[in-house]
């Protein structure tokens, strides 16, 4: 692979990637290792990171595996303390793990609601509280919330999803004011139907509920898209990774759409 060109650099720069066992977090963690960064992966379970982060090094990037539930509100802190002592301290916090619920508004129930917003919104604001003092001090520093078109516009059947990636753009913007001068910028990624084991393990919970065969599940959701087709992580990823760079420096408080043109129809 060749040297990223300078924009493009992390080279230095350390990355922590939460929720890197899978999907767009994976790939992020090697889209940002490939430009240079040394890149530290979380997850629930160690177990489930080594293949990425066996992926970061074959970059030739280090890569430090730390695992953490992000609904214990000790972990922030923790986490970074394991990432700081193995390769740094973070220049760059990707906020990629998510939960998903579907069903009628009427049958979600508190639980539900509080799963999502655990997930979704207050473990990206506890990882944010922790690394911001360090970009503060240093006068660099990004923040990358992976959100969703979900956090854009209403959607049927999925209220705590739609509602909680609404809170998680304007986190982003808030922070991207609060942060605004500093060096530090606060992004988000909203990404439309990316082909990922999240949308598989609902493709069941939609054919339930709309009364569809599973089989009909995915070709309904791209009807709706006009390049027709899944988005792949690594698209996504490698948007991530611009936003990390020194290229995105005046950009901040921007939740950017990745969908095929989902959002157009």
């Amino acid at each position: 692979m060749s040297a990223p060109t300078p924009v493009a650099d992390l080279s230095g720069r350390c990355a922590l990637v939460v929720g890197a066992s899978r999907g767009i977090g994976a790939s992020a963690a090697t889209a940002l290792a490939a430009r240079g960064a040394r890149v530290a992966v979380s997850a629930r379970t160690a177990a489930s990171l080594h293949g990425v982060a066996d992926q970061v090094r074959a970059t030739g990037a280090e890569a430090h595996v730390v695992a953490a539930d992000v609904t214990d509100p000790d972990s922030a802190q923790r986490v970074l303390d394991e990432v700081t002592e193995g390769l740094g301290p973070v220049d760059v916090l990707v906020y990629a793990t998510g939960q998903s619920a579907v069903g009628r508004f009427e049958d979600l129930s508190d639980d539900d609601w509080r799963r999502l917003y655990e997930v979704n919104v207050l473990g990206a604001v506890r990882l944010a509280r922790a690394v911001l003092p360090h970009m503060r001090d240093q006068g660099w520093g990004r923040v990358i919330n992976v959100a969703s078109t979900a956090a854009k516009y209403g959607s049927k059947l999925q209220s705590p999803y739609n509602a909680t990636k609404h809170a998680l753009l304007g986190l982003t913007r808030c922070l991207a004011l609060e942060t605004a001068g500093t060096g530090i910028t606060v992004n988000a990624v909203c990404p439309g139907f990316v082909d990922t084991e999240m949308v598989q393990q609902a493709v069941p919970l939609w054919a339930t509920q709309l009364g569809v065969p599973e089989s009909a599940v995915i070709p309904g959701l791209l009807s709706r898209v006009p390049l027709g087709r899944l988005l792949q992580p690594d698209e996504v990823a490698q948007l991530i990774g611009y936003l990390a760079s020194p290229a995105a420096g005046g950009m901040t408080g921007q939740g950017l759409t990745l969908d095929g043109g989902l959002i157009l129809v």
